[in-house]
């Protein structure tokens, strides 16, 4: 399943990451600090998620642009292929 986040919304998983860590700190209830606990994890992992697609959106934005430097005919499906391309050929160099 593929989800997208705006970034206001990935802000507001940080603030109730943030709330969420600050209730955990000041409960005296075990249970309550164990579910707390696993609902951080989770949205630690949504956030790592968003950082990630977002890094790679960066990436393939970068190398777009510098394929419609050298080729400003080509249509944007072209530069999109051309750029997935790229970057596929840099990942298996790089192994």
């Amino acid at each position: 399943m593929n989800i997208y986040l705006t970034e206001s919304e990935y802000d507001a998983i940080s603030f109730a990451w943030s709330q969420i860590t600050t209730e955990i700190e000041g409960c005296s209830d075990d249970s309550f600090a164990i579910e707390a606990g696993e609902a951080i994890r989770q949205l630690s992992s949504i956030q790592d998620k968003y950082r990630e697609a977002k890094r790679k959106r960066e990436i393939f934005n970068a190398v777009r642009a510098k394929f419609k430097e050298g080729f400003p005919e080509a249509s944007p499906s072209t530069l999109g292929k051309l750029a997935r391309k790229a970057i596929k050929m840099s990942k298996e160099k790089k192994k």
